[in-house]
């Protein structure tokens, strides 16, 4: 048990409550970069320099306890007066109340990564359900316009277009393919077929040029891919989170995808590591923390956050000490103070 007592500042712009005169019961549990347990037995972290800041403001005296996530979700039943930290989501605030946030982020995905050789990912591209798209497209252009070719060049160039409709219609489509890529002869001088490679340019200008650089696009070599590339991929394959209560398997479960449950994060991404699943959902800080500790190469964070959020600190229902709270974590904001906090955590100021 660690006690922490904050000496009062003469000019205090904020009175502490009736009840912030007494020893606050602080809970929290150990998850890093948040909240961080030492060696010695002090506390550190984002939240808990945050709440230390705050304490300091409001010239709180403490004890910082460490309890089971069960147990701080309630603190209406354990008596905690402060809670560090939690999520300001409707579903805590049927429990607890909850303070203006201070820090905002999102779940996000972790995934494995594997080297492919250049010939599988490109097998594997061509049969991709969006190259097949593309190239049905433009065979559809070309037999479209090689039936306009056919038909207005049947009579005056039997010699070239005549015969079957058929053949006529391949060899319309061999003139314009020919034109697409610049080496197709003229055809005969007239205003309407003046007019038709009039038309045609400009499709092969806007449309077919965009259908081929996408082709072009889907055979690029990617020396690692992965099989999920956001949150709708979720759903086909092998996912993992830490149990419940935690946001990502209230994510995971409210959109019905089953998922292997972790007794926490360090688990979670070991798991991925070793392959156990694709892909882990979990708060992105703290997922970016623990995939930071494992040997590069075979998993990666995929970038952005999705069902975004907000921490802040819990209290008892009807707690007197939210107004302060709320007062001091915006004032705090406003000072800019969080972004050094940030830094020496994340490796970067904060939002």
């Amino acid at each position: 048990m660690m006690v922490f007592a904050v000496r009062a500042q003469a000019g205090s712009e904020l009175k502490p409550p009736e009840s912030a005169k007494k020893n606050l019961v602080v809970g929290t549990h150990p998850i890093a970069p948040f909240v961080i347990k030492n060696a010695d037995g002090s506390w550190s972290g984002i939240s808990i320099d945050i709440w230390k800041r705050v304490a300091e403001e409001l010239h709180l005296t403490y004890t910082i306890r460490e309890y089971p996530v069960a147990e701080l979700l309630k603190p209406d039943e354990t008596g905690i007066d402060v809670v560090v930290s939690v999520n300001a989501s409707s579903k805590n605030e049927e429990f607890m109340d909850v303070t203006h946030g201070f820090y905002s982020t999102g779940l996000a995905i972790a995934a494995r990564t594997e080297p492919k050789s250049g010939l599988s990912t490109i097998a594997s591209k061509i049969f991709s359900l969006k190259f097949l798209k593309g190239v049905g497209v433009l065979l559809l252009v070309l037999i479209a316009m090689g039936t306009i070719v056919w038909r207005v060049e049947r009579a005056k160039k039997p010699e070239e277009f005549g015969g079957s409709a058929l053949r006529g219609i391949a060899l319309g489509m061999f003139w314009t393919f020919e034109s697409l890529v610049g080496k197709g002869a003229a055809l005969s001088r007239n205003v309407t077929n003046r007019f038709i490679g009039l038309i045609w340019a400009a499709v092969c200008v806007l449309g077919i040029s965009g259908v081929t650089a996408s082709l072009s696009s889907e055979l690029t070599v990617n020396k690692l891919s992965s099989s999920v590339a956001g949150p709708n991929d979720l759903p086909r394959v092998k996912v993992g989170t830490v149990k419940r209560p935690s946001s990502g398997a209230s994510y995971l479960e409210g959109r019905g995808i089953s998922f292997t449950p972790y007794d926490d994060v360090t688990q979670a991404a070991q798991g991925l590591a070793r392959g156990d699943v694709d892909a882990v959902v979990f708060e992105a800080p703290i997922l970016q923390y623990e995939i930071s500790k494992l040997a590069p190469g075979k998993v990666a964070m995929l970038p952005g956050t999705f069902w975004n959020h907000s921490y802040g600190f819990g209290l008892r229902s009807g707690s007197d000490l939210r107004e302060s709270l709320d007062r001091t974590i915006l004032r705090l904001d406003e000072r800019d103070e969080y972004k050094k906090i940030f830094a020496r955590y994340l490796g970067t100021p904060g939002d």
